[in-house]
Order: structure tokens, then C-alpha cells, then sequence
């Protein structure tokens, strides 16, 4: 039976996550599908991490490990993994996140049904492992996506909920159309974007589907990417590197990176993530760089989300 069905490549990407790799490694090894090949990239830790994925692959025939000798970065490592991918179809994991049991299952399930689709995520559990609590459900935040711009391309300028693919848990689709895909070394927690770029410049018309079932877990926690970006200026530089190198290499598509890149400025901008010492000096580079409309409406939009009106607010809902 297990050899009727099409062999799926899952890629494990970890690094320094020797905590939570066991988990999610015998959460892949519980899956109800059983056709798997199980690839492990691990980017030069210096944990026990090497020592338990040894261990792992010795028990478990299926489980290839590609141990770096040093640190060479997410985007060098996701590609290591990749290129050992021998599936029908690509499913990608980070180290410190875990499938439930049916995923891998109902996943090859819709893609086998749905001829026509060439990803599929599911919904996931958010959980903090700091407070060891269920945040929310990704989907309860966002919508789903239905082909990459809406994952690459979420400029909301009116900030009403928008479009954001699940985290890389969840990412499961035919191996043809995911080895369009490949990281730029020169990008770090960015590196998806790049990434997608390469399916959407492959095959723009490209159908994707997100299930509305929970099928997995996406960790944060303080040592990881999405809570480790280290200080503002590096992050707005990485930013800044990313959208370069999305225009040189995919430029039919620069309008719509440059309204992406605006619009992330806008967000850092309009929050206050722009430590005060260069906010003066960021906000006059939007004046300049996007023009006065956009600039009067971040400043609008800053007044309105302000405590002091929001105070204001209150006191005319609420008189005394």
C-alpha cells in the first residue's frame, strides 16, 4: 500500500534547537502518512543537536542528515535541504515547530484531488513557549492565501486584515513547482521572499490553498527567528538588501516591490519600530522617497491610532 503512494521529502531546517528538535522529529516519525523521506539541515550547531539527529537517522532508515560543519545561514541550509528532495511532493518544517499526526496526509489528499493547485498550507496553532500558551490561530489574524502575490505582496494600505501565507510548517506542494524556489545567501529572516519570487516568476498563475484545519504547531520563543532579529538598523538594512535584490533579479515585477517596500516603511513608521534616534530622519527619507500623499496619510494614520485620541475617544463613549 505505502509504495502506491507518492513519496513525500520533508525538510527539517534547524539551528541551536536541540530543546525542541526531538519533538519535532518524532512528531514527522507519528505522521498516519508513511511514504516519507526525512531531511535534516543542520547549520553547524554547536548544542547536541548533530548528536540526537545522528541518533535518529541510525533508528530511521528514511532520515537523511546534512550536518554543516559551521554556520552558513538559513537561506545555504534550506537550499542543502531542498536539492536532497527526491519527492512528489515538498514539505518544509522549522526545528522548533511540530506536526499533528493527519497533516502530511490531508495535505497529499487535496493536492492529489486538486489537479489544478500547487501548494497547499493548513491553519496552525500559535504557541509561546515562553508562556507556554496557545497565542491564537493563525487564520483568527489573517487570510489566507491564494497564489504568491497575496503572500508576497500584503501592502494594506487601508490596515484592514490581509493576506499572509502560515508559517514554514505548514508549506507542503509538488516538488515541481517548489524547486523554482531558492534563497539568496545574502538574505536571513527575509529569505522567503526571494524564495517565493522564484515560484511566482516561474508560474504567475500558480493556484494556492490554505485548509482551515489545525494541523501543527508554530513555536516562538525568545531564541527564535521571529523574536531574535537582533537590533532595528540591522533588520531595516536586511529589508533593504531584500527588496534590492528582489528588483535585480525578478524586475517585471518592480512596481510591485516598490509598493511592498513603501509599505513596510509605512508599518515601522506608523508603530513606532524606528528607534526615536532615527525616526526624524527616517520620516523626512518617506517624504522624500514616496512623496507627500503617502507622507500626510502615515501622519494622519499616527494621529489617529495616538493614545491621546484614543483618550478622547473614551471620554465622549464614556462622559462622566
Amino acid at each position: 500500500m505505502e509504495n502506491n503512494q507518492p513519496l513525500v521529502s520533508i525538510v527539517v531546517v534547524s539551528y541551536q534547537q536541540v530543546d525542541f528538535l526531538k519533538e519535532c522529529i518524532e512528531s514527522i516519525l507519528l505522521q498516519t502518512y508513511k511514504n516519507i523521506e526525512i531531511i535534516i539541515a543542520d547549520d553547524g550547531s554547536t548544542d547536541r543537536s548533530p548528536e540526537l539527529i545522528r541518533s535518529f537517522a541510525a533508528a530511521n532508515s528514511n532520515i537523511i542528515p546534512i550536518l554543516s560543519p559551521v554556520n552558513k545561514g538559513i537561506s545555504i541550509n534550506l537550499n542543502l535541504g531542498m536539492e536532497q528532495c527526491r519527492g512528489q511532493y515538498i514539505c518544509i518544517i522549522a526545528g522548533d515547530d511540530i506536526m499533528y499526526p493527519s497533516k502530511i496526509e490531508k495535505q497529499v489528499a487535496f493536492l492529489n484531488e486538486n489537479a489544478e493547485f500547487e501548494l497547499c498550507y493548513h491553519n496552525v496553532d500559535v504557541y509561546d513557549e515562553d508562556t507556554k500558551t496557545i497565542l491564537y490561530k493563525w487564520m483568527d489574524k489573517f487570510l489566507p492565501c491564494r497564489n504568491a502575490p497575496d503572500a508576497l505582496f500584503r501592502a494594506a494600505w487601508n490596515l484592514k486584515k490581509n493576506n499572509r501565507k502560515t508559517p514554514s510548517g505548514s508549506w507542503f506542494g509538488r516538488a515541481s513547482y517548489l524547486k523554482y524556489a531558492r534563497n539568496d545567501w545574502r538574505t536571513y529572516s527575509s529569505h522567503e521572499f526571494i524564495f517565493t519570487m522564484g515560484m511566482y516568476a516561474a508560474k504567475p498563475d500558480a493556484k494556492w490553498h490554505t485548509l482551515t484545519e489545525v494541523l501543527g504547531m508554530y513555536r516562538t520563543h525568545s531564541k527564535g527567528l521571529s523574536k531574535n532579529n537582533g537590533k532595528w538598523q540591522k533588520t531595516a538594512e536586511e529589508m533593504s538588501v531584500c527588496y534590492s535584490l528582489a528588483r535585480v533579479k525578478f524586475p517585471q515585477f518592480t512596481r510591485a516591490i516598490n509598493n511592498e517596500e513603501a509599505f513596510w516603511w509605512f508599518m515601522e513608521l506608523l508603530y513606532n519600530q524606528v528607534p526615536g534616534e532615527y525616526r526624524g530622519i527616517y520620516l523626512k527619507e518617506f517624504l522624500r522617497k514616496y512623496g507627500l500623499g503617502r507622507y500626510l496619510y502615515l501622519q494622519t494614520c499616527r494621529v489617529l491610532l495616538s493614545d491621546k485620541l484614543k483618550a478622547v475617544r473614551k471620554l465622549v463613549k464614556e462622559p462622566a
